[in-house]
Order: C-alpha cells, then structure tokens, then sequence
C-alpha cells in the first residue's frame, strides 16, 4: 500500500474480506497513478478531501474530476478535465432477482420492463448501474434516493439535471454504466472522457506490486 495515504490504508485494514482489501488498494493505487499523470505531480503527494456529500476531490486542483468503483475481480476509473462524470461496476454472480431491492430503487415501470426480462437479475443490473454511475457523478450520495432517477433509453433524468449514460460488459460476469452531463447544444464538444477497467488477473498484479495486504 505504498502508494495510499493514512486514510486510505486506514479503510483498506477495516474491509474483512482479503479480496475486498486487495480491490480497495488496486482501486486507489490506480486513482493515483491516473491522476499523478494527468496533473503532472507525484502520485504520492496527491491529497484528497470528501464535500458535504462525501464526494472525494482533489486537493488544490481544479478542472479535475474523477470517479471510482470496484467489485468483485475488476476496477473501474472515469476522470474528466471539463465535466463531472460518474461510474458505477458490478458484478453478475450467481445472485437473482430481488424484488424487494427492486421495490425499494426502481420506478413500477422500470420495475415492470426489469420483470418482463429475459434475465432479471442482468436487466436490475442495468438500471442500477445507470442510476449509481448517475448519482455518483451528481455528487449528492444517499440525499437523492434511487426512486427518483428515472431512466430512458440512454439517459438518467434526476431532479435537477440530465444524465448520459453508457453501458458497457467488460466480462461476461460484469456490468458498467459511465455517465456524464448531457450536452444542451450551447456548450463546446466535450474532450475526450477516458474510462479505465482493470481486469481481474491485471487488478491483483497490481495490488501486489504496490504491497497489498495479505
């Protein structure tokens, strides 16, 4: 763990599962290199502080955003030098579909399209991928419940504002969603809004070169 701060090793030591540690450290030491390249500084010396919200920025920086996730065997980082972004991964497992999860973050027409599926559990996943990677790059965390993003086609409609998102399967056992801002038509093209996915033999590579806890 080389690489990650007090606060970030302090997290790592308080997830259970070795996997879990391993991710998390990946997950981080990636966010460092990444941003250590964009801004021109030392991954070391990069420092990070959470909003209101507990969205991470980057200290002393501005005109960077950046979003993170991981999950089980993969590691996903978005960055932006214009505009927020958001990602959310997940994976497909051996779960089925939770109706009561569903109830609790779905609309009943989503809820309905999620239970005429083929594979619900894939088709929730959609949705909630969509809605995390959305929420995410909002930046309001838990004060904007799942319910009240409504998505269509390739968008995520919040109170406030409009989402694009992608979808993408890097694995067969592996879903992600990437959101940004959509573009009203008044504002210049959007630069290039690179999307890491480190896969899994790659992500433990990683987490042992730079001293994962074992």
């Amino acid at each position: 763990m080389s690489l990650l701060n007090d606060k970030e090793r302090y997290r790592a030591s308080r997830l259970v599962r070795l996997d879990d540690r391993r991710a998390y450290v990946a997950a981080h030491t990636l966010k460092r290199l990444v941003l250590a390249a964009v801004t021109r500084l030392g991954p070391h010396s990069l420092e990070f502080y959470d909003d209101a919200y507990g969205k991470p920025h980057l200290d002393g920086q501005k005109g960077v955003y950046f979003n993170l996730s991981h999950t089980h065997g993969m590691v996903a980082f978005a960055y932006s030098r214009v505009i927020d972004v958001g990602v959310d991964i997940e994976f497909l497992g051996p779960e089925i579909y939770d109706r009561a999860m569903a109830a609790m973050t779905l609309t009943p027409d989503e809820i309905l399209s999620v239970e005429r599926a083929a594979d619900p559990h894939r088709a929730f996943l959609l949705y909630w991928t969509a809605k995390e990677a959305a929420m995410k790059a909002e930046g309001k965390g838990m004060s904007m419940p799942m319910r009240d993003i409504h998505i269509f086609n390739d968008t995520a409609d919040t109170h406030s504002k409009h989402w694009s998102v992608w979808h993408y399967l890097p694995s067969g056992q592996h879903i992600l969603a990437f959101a940004r801002r959509t573009m009203t038509g008044e504002e210049p093209a959007y630069s290039a809004l690179p999307c890491l996915v480190m896969e899994e033999a790659v992500l433990w590579e990683c987490a042992d070169a730079f001293s994962a806890p074992r």
